[in-house]
């Protein structure tokens, strides 16, 4: 899922609702990668939110290790338009 705001800000997730342990990975406004929690687990909630400690405008959250896979780390860029979301990359 991408989570895109229209302002940057320090925008946290938290696990309410999710079933499944994801990757949480947050983007600035160039679409760079600026923070990761990985493994986020459904019984963090509701002890646990988590939340970039620099502004982002974007949040992807992916199943839990695909950071891990790809090999994604702070200052990867990412690839999205947001009118046609199905050609993510990161």
């Amino acid at each position: 899922m991408i989570l895109a705001y229209d302002t940057d800000g320090k925008w946290p997730v938290s696990m309410k609702g999710i079933k499944y342990s994801i990757d949480i990975i947050w983007l600035d406004k160039d679409k760079k990668v600026i923070y990761i929690v990985k493994n986020a687990r459904p019984e963090s909630y509701p002890y646990e939110t988590y939340a970039p400690k620099d502004d982002a405008r974007y949040v992807v959250e992916v199943v839990a290790g695909t950071t891990g896979r790809k090999a994604i780390t702070i200052n990867d860029a990412a690839e999205f338009d947001l009118n046609n979301i199905e050609g993510l990359q990161l």
